[in-house]
């Protein structure tokens, strides 16, 4: 009997690994993606000091992960979330991060000699299937479902590697939301 009980509790203690596993497995998948829906336009110029400070700033940037990096820690001290964009005031919602820092990312690929460009675009965070924004526009009041909509972030494109990357995200949480669009990393 007392063979039974530790078969029984062995079997058990690995059917609770084998189950433990296989949560972590699916939720780890859960990863959020980036996915475009659209472009946007960018009409944001840099003033004159945005460029001496990104000159200084971005001085020992050698690749296109340096470059990416650099304009996002650029951003990220440049602009505070708001409901509205006022660049020139540092104040910016998603539309505004996506169209500053795709403007401080091309400057420094222009200063660097790297053949890459970064746009804005539209589209949503994907978690699990899920559209993050319609999550959003279903549970926000009235007044603020148009402002959740949608979300911009940048695609950056690297020779003919794609990447998207999300400036309002990182500047929010701290957390480098890259979405690869390729098998082959970014240099």
């Amino acid at each position: 009997n007392n063979m039974k009980t530790v078969k029984i509790l062995l079997f058990t203690f690995v059917g609770l690994i084998v189950v433990g596993l296989t949560v972590i497995i699916i939720v780890a998948s859960r990863v959020p993606r980036l996915v475009k829906t659209g472009d946007r336009a960018n009409d944001v110029a840099l003033s004159l000091e945005d460029k001496e400070l990104i000159e200084k700033r971005s001085s020992d940037v050698i690749g296109n992960m340096e470059a990416i990096e650099c304009a996002l820690d650029i951003t990220a001290e440049k602009l505070h979330f708001s409901r509205r964009n006022n660049i020139e005031a540092g104040e910016a919602n998603c539309v505004g991060y996506a169209k500053y820092y795709s403007t401080v990312c091309n400057y420094i690929f222009e200063l660097k000699g790297l053949e890459s460009t970064a746009e804005p675009v539209v589209g949503y965070i994907d978690v699990g299937g899920s559209n993050i924004c319609d999550v959003l526009k279903s549970v926000v009041p009235d007044d603020y479902k148009n402002f959740v909509k949608d979300h911009d972030f940048v695609q950056i494109y690297i020779g003919a590697d794609r990447a998207f990357i999300d400036p309002c995200i990182y500047d929010l949480l701290g957390n480098d939301l890259f979405d690869f669009d390729s098998p082959s990393p970014v240099k």
